[in-house]
């Protein structure tokens, strides 16, 4: 059964593979030059909680940013297109100022923030700001961190199962 198992996730990683083998495909991702796919399309708005389930429920992910190199891609094929806030899946949700990515636990190794972020709870209104936005702040894309519960638009990224470990 293992055995079988094994072989049609093969299977469907190869049908992925041929899928997404074209810069936009007829299922609306988009493949960047990091090889990253995502969804072409900014969807929401919503909570970063919903955005996070909504991404899930597709079989996506919160888009997460691993790498300069996918910071640079997203903004030169989104930049255009984001005019004031997405989310994105960031956050320090029980480790405070020690972010990471929601769908793998990595953490943080870019840093791409807008200047005095990320700032954090602030202890003198009780303010929680635990979840991460691309913010384009007059003109200048980069991260902020907001309350979770502010709805944005947001991004999917493709969900990869293909480079998790086959068992």
């Amino acid at each position: 059964m293992k055995q079988l198992q094994t072989i049609l996730q093969i299977l469907l990683c190869f049908s992925l593979a041929v899928s997404l083998a074209n810069p936009v495909n007829k299922d609306g991702l988009v493949t960047l030059k990091s090889g990253k796919v995502v969804s072409r399309n900014i969807v929401g708005p919503a909570s970063w909680y919903d955005a996070v389930k909504d991404c899930k429920s597709q079989g996506f992910e919160l888009l997460t940013i691993e790498t300069e190199q996918e910071w640079t891609d997203i903004l030169d094929y989104f930049g255009p297109d984001i005019t004031n806030r997405i989310w994105i899946g960031g956050t320090d949700l029980g480790n405070e100022l020690n972010f990471y990515w929601i769908s793998s636990g990595t953490p943080f190794e870019i840093s791409s923030w807008h200047a005095g972020e990320p700032s954090g709870n602030n202890p003198t209104n009780g303010i929680k700001e635990d979840c991460v936005h691309i913010w384009n702040r007059t003109g200048i894309l980069a991260m902020n961190d907001a309350p979770c519960e502010l709805v944005y638009p947001y991004m999917c990224e493709f969900y990869d199962i293909c480079a998790r470990r086959l068992y």
